[in-house]
């Protein structure tokens, strides 16, 4: 009964933006149909680079897009870096593997093994624990990744970002030693960061634009930003365990106190249509139905005409 009241959600939309029926169709037959050839797909050539891992968050019925999105990045950069999936509780171990097979860099780390890791270490607080243990799912997109990934760069990104140009600016993060110590997407407008007014004051967070961080993609260099910042981050939200927007509002928070660069919202795309010199969309609901009237074949047709 969910996944039918997500579907009519999207259907809806697809009709309130102007698709019509053609539109409807287009999203039907390239989700539940066209979209599975991704598994058929050739993988770009690419170089595998050390010492930056991708960490995504995903569950099972967005595992499609996921590979969307990995095969985009990889076509518009040329290369693969060490990727973790994080599951919460929905993959099946024959999902994980379809996946595995797909990408040979990947690996999913399922929740069972991320709560035996966490609950080994010894330094977190009982807010940072409530927080996890009660609050919304997207909660392991922050503790999770910032507490279990191991390399000197890390990449945060959703499954729901597909990339049409090369990403300079990232490459550059990746492969040089950057002139910044994070990169961040960034939104039209500004959200509530529900932050404690000392906190906020003593770390510059909104006079550094933190409300208008998107969390679709991040980059950062793990020794700027200690654990002890995550920590001080739970202890300081006004936010409840079961809010939406702890994670994001988390990362921003993170990120605000790092020498950070925002990826343009004119080349890093979170409202609107890709245009030509557009790098990446990430296409958040309610318009998340696009990733499969357009995106795909985007990608698609950037894959097929350079075979």
């Amino acid at each position: 009964m969910k996944i039918i009241k997500e579907e009519l959600f999207f259907i809806k939309e697809t009709l309130r933006y102007g698709y019509g029926l053609s539109g409807v169709l287009k999203y039907l037959v390239n989700k539940f149909w066209n979209s599975r050839a991704i598994f058929k797909l050739k993988l770009p050539d690419y170089k595998l680079i050390d010492g930056v891992e991708i960490h995504i968050l995903c569950q099972k019925k967005d595992s499609i897009m996921l590979a969307w999105s990995l095969v985009s990045f990889i076509k518009q950069t040329g290369i693969c870096l060490k990727i973790i999936i994080h599951d919460y509780c929905s993959f099946y171990k024959k999902t994980a593997k379809r996946l595995e097979s797909k990408f040979p860099e990947l690996k999913v780390l399922f929740l069972t093994e991320a709560n035996m890791l966490i609950n080994n270490m010894t330094n977190l607080t009982p807010k940072l624990l409530e927080h996890r243990k009660f609050g919304h799912k997207l909660i392991y997109k922050l503790v999770d990744i910032f507490l279990l990934s191991r390399t000197e760069k890390v990449m945060v990104l959703d499954s729901d970002v597909l990339f049409f140009n090369r990403p300079e600016e990232i490459l550059k993060f990746i492969n040089e030693n950057p002139d910044c110590d994070s990169l961040i997407s960034r939104h039209d407008g500004s959200c509530d960061l529900m932050l404690l007014p000392d906190y906020s004051t003593k770390h510059d967070i909104l006079k550094n634009e933190a409300g208008y961080m998107n969390s679709g993609i991040i980059f950062y260099k793990k020794d700027k930003i200690g654990d002890d910042k995550l920590l001080e981050y739970f202890e300081n939200t006004l936010r409840e365990p079961g809010d939406y927007f702890v994670e994001m509002t988390g990362w921003a928070s993170l990120i605000a106190q790092t020498k950070f660069k925002f990826l343009t919202k004119e080349r890093y795309v979170v409202k609107g249509r890709p245009e030509t010199n557009t790098v990446a969309k990430h296409f958040t609901s309610p318009r998340r139905h696009e990733f499969y009237i357009y995106g795909i074949d985007m990608v698609r047709k950037g894959i097929l005409e350079h075979e």
